[in-house]
């Protein structure tokens, strides 16, 4: 009675999204198999906002190429965007400043182009995962690959 089923709900759904945002930084900014290099405290606190900027700065893009094309920015792949503004960003010193509304444009309507379906309220079915070791059997079992949905009905 104290805490309602639908704000319960409410909660876990923004709770998902805290864990794509991490995960957008620890795997898809900063890369799965790179650790932060620093070795001291103050370093790895400025390595660590670093990250965080840099997220920051993908998700201006993001929401600005949303505001341009009256889109919802969760329809917009961060992964996509990051790779765009990594190609993009050596060449944005090569031009003058006044040609600079025209690169950002372009830059917008290609993070534009990356649409996908909405991260909010999206599920993953159960199911068995296929082995992640280096040397798999030679003959797999396709049952392996199978996922399941699994419906669970109460008989009084």
């Amino acid at each position: 009675m104290e805490y309602p089923a639908e704000e319960l709900a409410s909660l876990y759904q923004s709770r998902w999204q805290i864990e794509t945002t991490f995960n957008e930084m620890k795997t898809t900014l900063k890369g799965a198999d790179r650790v932060l290099r620093s070795k001291t405290p103050e370093l790895v606190k400025q390595e660590f906002w670093g990250l965080l900027l840099a997220h920051h700065i993908v998700r201006k893009v993001i929401l600005e190429t949303a505001l341009v094309h009256e889109q919802e920015p969760d329809y917009l792949s961060f992964k996509n965007s990051l790779s765009i503004i990594r190609r993009k960003l050596p060449h944005s010193g090569a031009f003058p400043p006044n040609q600079f509304q025209d690169w950002w444009s372009k830059m917008i309507e290609q993070v534009a182009s990356g649409l996908i379906t909405s991260c909010r309220g999206r599920s993953n079915p159960r199911c068995v995962k296929r082995r992640t070791k280096q040397h798999l059997p030679r003959q797999r079992n396709e049952a392996l690959n199978q996922c399941y949905n699994w419906k669970i009905e109460i008989v009084k």
